[in-house]
C-alpha cells in the first residue's frame, strides 16, 4: 500500500500573486483560503480531477478547489477516524462526496455522488469513481502530515505573515501533536 496514496495539490499563480502583497487582517477579511488544483491520488485513481502539467491557467481554473478547506477536512477526518469507524466528507460540489472507513486501522475510501434533494429523505446514493480502496490509516495521516507542512511552507515562502492567520490554526496544530 506504500506509494499507492497521496495527495496532490498546485496553488493558482494568481493566488500566490495576491497573498505576497496581503497583511494578515486583509487574508483573513478578504480570503481565509487558498485556490487551486487539489486531489486524492489513490491508486492512481484521481479524484477530483487534476489538471495535467501543461494544462493552460484557465484550463487549470475550470477544476478550482479550496485547498485548505480540503486539508481542514481530511485533518478533522484523522481525529475523528481515531475514535470512530466512519467519516464523510464533502467536496466543493455538495453531492460528491468521499467516505472513509475505519477497519483495524485500514481505511476504506469510496466516492459517493447524492442525487436528490441534499441529503434528505428523498436522496439516492450511488457509486462514484471509486468504492473501498484500501489505505493504511498510518500512511494516510503520514501523507496528509507531508501535504499540510509542503502547503504551509509554500504559503511561508510567498508571505511569512498569512500563516499567521486563524484559518492555518487546524493544520498548524496538527503538524504539531501526533494522534494515536
Amino acid at each position: 500500500m506504500g506509494k499507492n496514496f497521496s495527495f496532490k495539490y498546485e496553488i493558482f499563480n494568481d493566488e500566490l500573486m495576491a497573498i505576497k502583497q496581503m497583511s494578515v487582517d486583509e487574508f483573513e477579511k478578504d480570503f481565509e483560503e487558498v485556490y487551486g488544483n487539489f486531489c486524492l491520488n489513490i491508486r492512481g485513481i484521481e479524484y477530483p480531477f487534476f489538471p495535467s502539467d501543461d494544462s493552460s491557467e484557465e484550463e487549470k481554473g475550470y477544476y478550482s478547489e479550496p485547498i485548505l478547506a480540503h486539508l481542514n477536512n481530511y485533518i478533522k477526518s484523522v481525529q475523528t477516524l481515531s475514535n470512530e469507524e466512519f467519516v464523510s466528507i464533502p467536496f466543493t460540489d455538495a453531492n460528491n462526496w468521499i467516505t472513509i472507513k475505519n477497519i483495524k486501522n485500514n481505511l476504506y475510501i469510496s466516492h459517493v455522488i447524492y442525487e436528490g434533494s441534499y441529503l434528505g429523505m428523498n436522496s439516492k446514493v450511488k457509486r462514484g469513481n471509486f468504492t473501498d480502496l484500501e489505505v493504511s490509516f498510518f500512511h494516510f495521516k503520514g501523507e496528509l502530515k507531508k501535504v499540510c507542512d509542503k502547503f504551509l511552507r509554500n504559503i511561508e515562502l510567498v508571505n511569512r505573515e498569512i500563516p499567521k492567520a486563524k484559518c492555518f490554526s487546524i493544520l498548524k496544530l496538527f503538524l504539531t501533536k501526533t494522534w494515536d
